[in-house]
């Protein structure tokens, strides 16, 4: 259940959402960044997804190989 307590309200809500890897923490653990659009709106949510990895880079570059 901790794992979904983020995500839940979005639910509720009827909200679509997105999860981008940003990094990883001191762990090595991957972190995410969750965007929340309204409901209908993926492909608005997509561009915006697309818009922010040109930004900060994709999965691949910044979590590298899996081991």
């Amino acid at each position: 259940m901790q794992a979904l307590r983020n995500t839940a309200m979005a639910n509720y809500l009827g909200l679509c959402g997105l999860t981008l890897p940003v990094g990883k923490d001191k762990a090595g653990m991957p972190v995410g960044l969750q965007l929340l659009k309204g409901p209908w709106q993926e492909g608005r949510l997509l561009a915006i997804g697309q818009a922010v990895e040109r930004c900060l880079g994709f999965g691949p570059e910044i979590l590298g190989s899996c081991p």
